[in-house]
């Protein structure tokens, strides 16, 4: 159990770090102080002001232009694109590991955020990641420096930006999806940091070719991901977060505590093979569940 031990001190400890709230041990009749963590989140971010802690002051290791993780057996993708400094695309204010990832006037939301909110409404597209969700990642990417990260899903890179503001200057992430239009928006904000590898593929396809290689300390997988979830948790490390967004989930099944079957037969099929779910589902239809 050294492995979950170790995932589930890292997200108190994140949580606590974050959200200025302490994570109880319990929950239940017993702990009047329990409650979903969700709903604590929603309280802290919609009153007191959070602390802006900047992860991505740090110098950040440079990558080779154009390489994927050198530790990656299969070798690089062709459709991999390593951001790149000098691209002319990018952003006015694009974030690195040099500047600050957070606006201190917006509460801590990346500074990017407003920028990707805005594009990805011109493009007719959706947010894949809800701000509750995106202040999930960014204390849970902390809790793992000197990780590695994957999002199945890249969207138009809101997600992409919490988890980045959350890693120190050692950890990298690795995203992928197919929509080159939604990519295009993630490279033009993202550009310029050398800790971030998009990859332009099926989720499905693109884990089978990373079968056997190595894993990741967390997994995120925004709504609609194509990935099959076996195929993604198997890359999931001991201790590792495996973090999965389902919007079938009803705030009337919210409620009654109830799931959709397909995710309610995953979860218990996980906590069979011995992984621990944390409560986190009500309030935005987030697992977050950690590899024992």
């Amino acid at each position: 159990m050294t492995g979950f031990a170790d995932g589930l001190g890292d997200a108190r400890r994140a949580v606590t770090a974050y959200f200025g709230f302490n994570l109880p041990e319990e929950r239940g009749a017993g702990n009047p102080e329990g409650g979903d963590l969700l709903d604590d989140i929603g309280d802290t971010v919609h009153g007191a002001e959070l602390p802006v802690l900047d992860r991505t002051a740090r110098p950040a290791p440079a990558r080779p232009p154009g390489s994927s993780d050198s530790s990656d057996p299969t070798g690089p993708d062709e459709a991999s694109v390593t951001a790149d400094p000098a691209d002319s695309s990018a952003s006015a204010s694009p974030e690195s590991a040099e500047t600050s990832a957070f606006d201190p006037l917006v509460t801590g939301r990346p500074v990017a955020l407003a920028a990707i909110e805005a594009d990805t409404e011109a493009i007719g597209r959706t947010l894949s990641c809800e701000e509750p969700v995106g202040r999930l990642l960014r204390a849970l990417a902390a809790a793992k420096p000197g990780g590695r990260l994957l999002e199945l899903g890249t969207g138009t890179g809101a997600g992409t930006a919490w988890l980045l503001a959350g890693m120190d200057g050692q950890t990298t992430l690795d995203t992928v999806d197919h929509d080159p239009d939604a990519l295009a928006v993630a490279r033009r904000h993202h550009a310029g940091d050398p800790r971030l590898t998009f990859h332009e593929a099926e989720g499905g396809p693109w884990l089978a070719g990373r079968a056997g290689g190595p894993g990741y300390d967390l997994v995120f997988t925004p709504p609609g991901t194509s990935a099959r979830p076996d195929e993604a948790l198997a890359l999931v490390r001991r201790g590792g977060f495996y973090v999965l967004v389902d919007r079938d989930r009803r705030p009337e099944a919210a409620a009654s505590d109830e799931r959709p079957p397909a995710v309610g037969e995953l979860v218990a099929d996980l906590e069979r093979a011995g992984w621990i779910v944390l409560p986190l589902d009500r309030s935005c239809g987030v697992l977050v569940l950690i590899r024992a």
